[in-house]
């Protein structure tokens, strides 16, 4: 069984058996450290096929047993689950680069500031933790070109400005 912990939370992936006498043991030695585990805010993420013996093995924890959960900023489980996800994920950037956008007609520096240094550093991280594709950020892309691009310079923008617009600042 293997575990990661980061601040007060933890996890960990293994076999049933072993991952029930980990949990187990965390209720019982736990309180003793200032750790008190929750089953109604804990999740067993399985494979489809595992659902029923899981939630067998797991019964009276108070454990939710799911195919797929948001896991430290990413998503651990089954591939619709992660797909509904990043699609979640990419309405809410969306939106905020719109937010960003309208300000940016007023205060471009500090739009610029803000998508740079907040938002851009967002979809960053999830795109290191979890296993996506260029197309699964192509709204946030279309976003980017054809909303806050053109507010933030003040005028419409071709796509080879876009194109050179994309570079990291080390490709310029």
């Amino acid at each position: 069984m293997t575990q990661c912990w980061y601040a007060d939370d933890s996890s960990a992936q293994g076999h049933f058996g072993d991952l029930r006498s980990w949990w187990d043991k965390l209720l019982a030695l736990g309180p003793d450290h200032g750790y008190f585990p929750q089953g109604p805010k804990s999740f067993l993420v399985v494979h489809p096929d595992d659902i029923e013996e899981a939630k067998e093995r797991f019964s009276g924890t108070g454990i939710t047993v799911v195919t797929g959960q948001r896991f430290l900023g990413g998503y651990v489980g089954d591939k619709d689950g992660k797909q509904a996800y990043l699609k979640k994920k990419m309405e809410k950037w969306t939106d905020n680069i719109k937010k960003i956008s309208m300000a940016s007609i007023t205060q471009p520096q500090s739009a610029y500031v803000a998508f740079t240094k907040s938002v851009q550093f967002q979809w960053q991280y999830l795109q290191r933790v979890v296993d996506s594709r260029g197309e699964d950020y192509s709204s946030l892309r279309e976003a980017i070109w054809s909303i806050f691009l053109p507010a933030l310079i003040g005028g419409t923008i071709s796509a080879e400005e876009c194109a050179l617009f994309s570079l990291s600042i080390d490709g310029v």
